[in-house]
C-alpha cells in the first residue's frame, strides 16, 4: 500500500508540476537568469537555454561572443543547434 501512495503521490506530483520556458534573444538572457530565480520564489520550475547558464558560469554576457554568426556566416549552424537545443528538450 505505501508503494501505491508513493507512486500515486509522485504521479500527481507530476501533474501539478508549474514549468515556465523563458524565451528570449541572448541580449536578455542576464535578465532571464534574474527572472528565474523571481518564478522559482513563486514555486515554479524554469526552463532557460542553456546558453543562458554558460554566460552564467563564465560571468561573460558580452551578446558577440555567442552570436558567432554575425561575423561568420559559417557559424549559422551553432544559432540552429542553440535553437534546437532550447526548443525540443526531453
Amino acid at each position: 500500500m505505501d508503494q501505491e501512495r508513493n507512486i500515486r503521490n509522485v504521479i500527481i506530483q507530476s501533474m501539478t508540476r508549474k514549468i515556465i520556458t523563458v524565451c528570449s534573444s541572448v541580449s536578455f538572457y542576464k535578465y532571464c537568469l534574474e527572472l528565474e530565480k523571481e518564478l522559482e520564489k513563486l514555486g515554479f520550475e524554469v526552463v532557460l537555454p542553456e546558453t543562458a547558464y554558460v554566460m552564467k558560469k563564465t560571468g561573460n554576457y558580452d551578446v558577440e561572443t555567442y552570436k558567432t554568426w554575425f561575423k561568420d556566416k559559417g557559424d549559422y549552424e551553432k544559432k540552429s543547434k542553440a535553437h534546437d537545443e532550447a526548443f525540443f528538450q526531453d
